[in-house]
């Protein structure tokens, strides 16, 4: 019971504080219901959004509007319908052009590189 409310042991306590607060930071601010592909440790961050799973985006019902991608990645995976919106460490978003004002200074809040 301890480990579950510290969260010692799941994939998210070993994602640095700084990502963390990123991921915070843009999952308040979009809006509930939103199909999101986040990063597989960040699942729980984006409990108010749908969760467009890695792997299954073709059953999805919508197709994701916001990414997170290794920056690494970025140039291979690049999506012609999605902007690059704001990075933290190697973390990148791609999102709707529209929704990147909503989340521009996510990346300033949580340290960017």
């Amino acid at each position: 019971m301890a480990a579950l409310l510290s969260g010692k042991g799941y994939a998210l306590s070993a994602v640095p504080t700084r990502e963390i607060a990123f991921y915070r930071c843009i999952a308040a601010r979009l809006p509930r219901g939103m199909p999101v592909s986040p990063a597989t440790e960040a699942y729980p961050i984006f409990h108010r959004q749908s969760i467009v799973f890695h792997g299954l985006e073709a059953h999805a019902w919508h197709p994701a509007q916001l990414r997170v991608v290794p920056a690494s990645a970025a140039a291979e995976t690049e999506n012609g319908a999605l902007c690059r919106g704001p990075r933290v460490g190697d973390i990148l978003i791609e999102a709707d052009c529209d929704l990147l004002p909503r989340i521009a200074d996510c990346g300033a809040e949580a340290g960017s590189p």
